[in-house]
This record gives structure tokens, C-alpha cells and sequence, in this order.
């Protein structure tokens, strides 16, 4: 049986990964890339899915152009 991480450790992994693709405040990045990686290290998707949708509702991530990014926004690109 896994066990479900607390949203802050799961948005700690998420900003740290997006902080590897060494992108400024307002850039994107690929959606699919960023959830397999974050798979690999073992979270669960519902996981992924929480606390992505914690980081936007606090205003570190918005949408990106597609459906497929995600935009990295000041206030997020600050956490790195």
C-alpha cells in the first residue's frame, strides 16, 4: 500500500523539478514531461494533481498557451 505525501512535500517536488528546466518567471513547461518525472520518483498522480492545483490556486503556476504546459508565474519562480 503507498502512502499519500503532504501537498507541501509533493509542490516542494513539483517547483523543484520545474526549477531544472532552468526557466524565468512567465515561462512554460511541458505538462506530460514534468507529471512522468515526478511518476518515476514515485508520487501518485492524484498526488501530482493536488498539489498542482494548490500551487495554482496560490499563484505559483497558471495555465500555459496549451493545455500541454504550464506556466511558472514571479511569485513561483521566487520559491526556487
Amino acid at each position: 500500500m503507498s502512502t499519500i505525501r503532504s501537498n507541501a512535500k509533493v509542490e516542494r517536488a513539483i517547483l523543484d523539478e520545474i526549477s531544472k528546466y532552468d526557466v524565468g518567471p512567465n515561462e512554460v513547461v511541458p505538462l506530460g514531461a514534468l507529471q512522468a518525472k515526478l511518476l518515476q520518483a514515485g508520487f501518485l498522480i492524484e498526488e501530482i494533481y493536488d498539489a498542482m492545483q494548490s500551487l495554482q490556486d496560490r499563484g505559483f503556476i497558471a495555465p500555459g498557451p496549451s493545455p500541454a504546459m504550464i506556466k511558472i508565474t514571479e511569485a513561483g519562480f521566487a520559491q526556487f
